[in-house]
């Protein structure tokens, strides 16, 4: 919401660096790219680690590594579509994250013994048993957030801007609301057996119904395929004004080659969904969606903001700072 505040008084910043740059000049400019590069970059490993982790469970004599490859080599093609087409994927991202929580619910209610039913619960617990497992859980909570990087270039490509606002709190309370219900479902279903990805769980867990597995790994398969391209296009675009390569179609793809490239590689070096969910979370995710949005904002909007406003958001990035610490020290701990 700040970033298109911003972006609506200034309407020549297209793109989450330039206010950057805006805000606080250009040697900032490379520190920004760094710290929301990384969180689009995270974010886009995250998705390959998902669908390589679903399909391997299902396929179990075929290597991670050649299910890594095949959706990094699809994310080379999917990058040169326009951000237009990429957005109608994005639509169907949510579909999928919708019926995978339908299927896990369901999940839940068919089967009658545990773990992995609603029908008997799973032992838990409502509060955290240590203030470790809370500062891990402060990544964990954020991660889904990560990608802010992308919406000034969204908002920029809206046809209806004025419509950015509705889009937003309709898109955030619908994902929340899902994210919310997976996590208590998932909890409830296997308690402290519960894995980072309860859709691992579910597939490695005898006793339901062949179409549950089905489900699970279709959905898994398209979700990363349509939020891929849009993590990557913010990454994209910075590292062509970086290259000068905005003018040459040669360089532009170039570049596109080595972004999936290195995602591929880092994506077989790093095998923890969980870690580096908490780790993108904590580190970087409060640093882009929070501390620099609400920073940019102060700095550009310093002359039109009173005393209590002022005091609000500071104490905002004070908040997020703290939060940022303790969840990255907690997941390098554990």
């Amino acid at each position: 919401m700040l970033l298109a505040k911003i972006q609506k008084e200034h309407p020549n910043l297209r793109s989450y660096q330039e206010i950057g740059i805006a805000a606080y000049g250009e040697k900032a400019g490379v520190l920004i790219f760094a710290v929301f590069g990384i969180d689009l970059f995270g974010a886009a490993v995250i998705m390959v680690l998902l669908f390589s982790d679903s399909f391997s469970t299902i396929f179990d004599e075929v290597s991670p590594f050649y299910f890594k490859l095949f959706i990094c080599s699809l994310l080379l093609l999917l990058n040169f579509l326009p951000l237009r087409i990429l957005s109608i994927s994005s639509f169907m991202g949510i579909v999928c994250t919708t019926i995978t929580f339908l299927v896990i619910f369901i999940a839940g209610l068919v089967k009658t013994d545990s773990p992995g039913s609603l029908n008997s619960p799973m032992p838990t617990n409502l509060w955290p048993e240590s203030w470790m497992d809370l500062f891990f859980s402060f990544g964990l909570f954020l991660a889904p957030w990560g990608g802010h990087a992308a919406f000034p270039e969204i908002y920029m490509d809206q046809v209806h801007p004025e419509s950015y606002e509705t889009c937003m709190n309709t898109a955030f309370s619908f994902s929340y609301t899902i994210d919310l219900a997976t996590g208590c479902v998932g909890f409830l279903m296997f308690g402290f057996l519960i894995d980072d990805e309860v859709t691992k769980n579910i597939l490695t867990t005898p006793g339901y119904p062949s179409w549950i597995a089905k489900a699970i790994i279709l959905m898994m398969g398209l979700l990363p395929i349509s939020k891929l391209p849009l993590a990557c296009r913010p990454i994209i675009t910075a590292v062509d004004g970086f290259t000068s390569a905005h003018h040459s179609m040669l360089r532009q793809s170039l570049n596109k080659v080595a972004i999936s490239a290195v995602i591929f590689g880092v994506s077989v070096l790093v095998t923890s969904f969980g870690k580096v969910m908490a780790l993108q979370g904590a580190s970087i995710c409060f640093t882009v969606c929070i501390t620099f949005p609400v920073l940019f904002y102060i700095s550009i909007f310093d002359k039109q903001l009173s005393y209590k406003d002022n005091t609000m958001l500071y104490s905002v990035v004070a908040v997020s700072v703290l939060c940022s610490v303790l969840g990255a020290a907690a997941v390098l701990v554990k």
